[in-house]
């Protein structure tokens, strides 16, 4: 993937994101947005002008103006049907956190990381292992773990 986006209020948690994109992820282009209504934004623009969105976004769940799940629903509603959407990695504060099992089921979610963005994840999302890339397919229940095997990952 050459191009990603990172979604996040969070200033710190988005430079590192973004640092670890451009270094470890090895993506080219790292888009950033502070909300998802900046992020649609972003996203209608490259559309209107006939460019590629980014293959891969990394989403916080919790923010102002349009939270993560908004933003999904929005995103869906605009891509054209024949495009292929992006892989949407969801980033939350914490494991727990309730709305994150509401978003995995969203067709474009692979699965959640909790933050800090970190060098295995960033490298995994943007470079997807044998099992990763049918894991959408699968639905986001699925993915690899460490070990290359498919496991579920929200029981």
């Amino acid at each position: 993937t050459s191009l990603a986006m990172v979604v996040d209020d969070c200033q710190a948690d988005l430079q590192l994101a973004v640092h670890l994109l451009e270094t470890e992820g090895q993506v080219a282009t790292v888009l950033k947005s502070e909300n998802g209504q900046e992020a649609l934004k972003s996203i209608q623009q490259r559309l209107d002008r006939d460019e590629a969105i980014p293959g891969v976004i990394f989403l916080d769940l919790r923010m102002p103006v349009m939270d993560g799940s908004e933003f999904l629903q929005a995103l869906a509603d605009m891509l054209p049907l024949h495009m292929v959407p992006p892989r949407v990695y969801v980033l939350t504060g914490s494991a727990s956190d309730p709305q994150r099992l509401v978003v995995l089921e969203h067709p474009f979610v692979i699965d959640y990381i909790v933050k800090p963005l970190v060098g295995r994840d960033a490298s995994r999302a943007i470079n997807p292992g044998p099992y990763d890339e049918h894991a959408s397919e699968l639905g986001p229940a699925y993915s690899s773990s460490s070990s290359g095997r498919l496991t579920t990952t929200n029981q």
